[in-house]
């Protein structure tokens, strides 16, 4: 029994160590695709006719090799600049079931940069729309940003996110998102 007992202290013990660390967090299943909503598919996954302003590259990230940016000098004149997956592979499209979730991302800000990102999910019968404002975000570091969204059932969905053009809302500069990552509450 005491052998049971020590062995248990040692394993909390351990087990706190790692949720001591300053970057763990751990998190309850995440209902996308990892590899997909790191951008870790490359750029035929996603399709724009924003390429000037998005892109996948290799030059910031936060886990993989690549991440998705976004970077505009002036904002054109149009309603939002988007970027959509695109499923090819039943993995990467969005099936989840009617709840509310947590949506995270990890963001990298430029000194100028948009005010807000628009994450929409899109599917058969259902959306959900997520808007991660950047107001009180520190820059030049990479830094997990969170919104509290509900969801209808969404099946064969994708992912649609958009910067405003309207300077209020979204406007130019820069920003690298990687980690997308959606957890039922």
């Amino acid at each position: 029994m005491r052998t049971m007992t020590l062995l248990t202290i040692i394993q909390l013990a351990f087990i706190s160590s790692i949720f001591a660390q300053g970057d763990f967090v751990y998190r309850a299943k995440n209902n996308l695709d990892e590899s997909f909503f790191s951008f870790e598919e490359g750029v035929e996954s996603w399709w724009t006719t924003d390429k000037e302003y998005w892109s996948i590259t290799d030059e910031k990230k936060v886990t993989g090799s690549f991440s998705l940016k976004y970077s505009c000098d002036k904002v054109p004149e149009q309603k939002n600049i988007k970027i959509k997956s695109l499923p090819l592979l039943s993995i990467h499209k969005i099936n989840i079931k009617a709840g509310v979730y947590n949506m995270y991302a990890k963001v990298w800000l430029g000194e100028q940069h948009p005010k807000s990102l628009l994450i929409n999910i899109t599917g058969d019968n259902g959306w959900a729309s997520a808007s991660m404002k950047f107001k009180k975000v520190e820059t030049g570091k990479w830094i997990e940003v969170s919104q509290k969204i509900t969801v209808n059932t969404v099946k064969n969905g994708n992912m649609v996110m958009s910067i405003p053009t309207s300077s209020t809302y979204g406007g130019p500069g820069l920003i690298y998102v990687d980690d997308i990552y959606l957890e039922k509450i």
